[in-house]
């Protein structure tokens, strides 16, 4: 997901932000495996993510979710992964 205006933006952001716009809050790991990405690699993501105010950590365990920032990110991007991530 590119997203015109938001040059901080790396590889693999879009894909985490889309996927918990699909699930709602989700714990880390679950979504590191489902983006195929080692946990460690994950987090770094999620505490740049978190610092840019567009998911926040909810728990300990870990459990993110989207803030309304990063809602108004994936629904403004043409192209959203939201669909093409769905896990059956």
């Amino acid at each position: 997901m590119t997203t015109p205006g938001v040059d901080w933006m790396e590889p693999n952001d879009g894909d985490i932000l889309a996927t918990l716009s699909r699930t709602g809050p989700e714990y880390g790991p679950v979504i590191a495996y489902q983006l195929g990405m080692d946990n460690t690699q994950f987090e770094r993501y999620c505490e740049r993510l978190a610092a840019n105010d567009v998911l926040e950590r909810v728990s300990e365990e870990p459990l993110y979710r989207l803030t309304a920032r990063g809602q108004q990110l994936v629904d403004r991007s043409p192209e959203s992964a939201r669909d093409r991530l769905a896990v059956e």
